[in-house]
This record gives structure tokens, sequence and C-alpha cells, in this order.
């Protein structure tokens, strides 16, 4: 014996299902696996990235003297006029 409330709570349960499963036949759902390996792949390259960019950093002092009134700029490679002390 079903009462009038829970007939029309049926029909709409019915009637949602029944438009989620059209809905998802229209926009299929992208392959989770495949986004995974897209993001360990960005995740690799920006890893390359930091670690090329550690490695080709410049080392060492940015000014060094190459005469009495001479310094090289060891980041640009002009040579600049030192200021006196």
């Amino acid at each position: 014996m079903k009462t009038d409330c829970l007939h029309e709570l049926e029909e709409r349960n019915e009637s949602h299902a029944k438009w989620l499963h059209e809905w998802l036949l229209k926009h299929p759902q992208p392959n989770v696996q495949q986004n995974r390996s897209v993001i360990v792949a960005a995740l690799i390259v920006a890893a390359a990235i930091l670690v090329a960019a550690f490695i080709v950093r410049p080392k060492g002092e940015r000014f060094k003297g190459i005469g009495n009134n001479r310094v090289l700029d060891t980041q640009t490679g002009e040579v600049n006029w030192a200021d006196p002390k």
C-alpha cells in the first residue's frame, strides 16, 4: 500500500536517474588514469627545470678585480672602473 507522496517520490527518483544516465551519455567523463599521467609528467618537467636552474646558476663572486682600477662583472662580462676607496 503506497501513499501518493511515496509514489510521487519514486517517480521523481526514476526521472532523475533517467536524466542523469542521459547526461552521462552526452558528457563522457575524462579518463582519470590519463589525467594522472599528465600531472606526473608536468611534475617531472618542473623538477627538471629546477635542477637545471640550480646547476647553471653562477658560482662565486660577481665582481672580480682584474687590475688596479678595473673590475670584471662575471654575470654580464663587462669591465668597469672600480670606485676609489
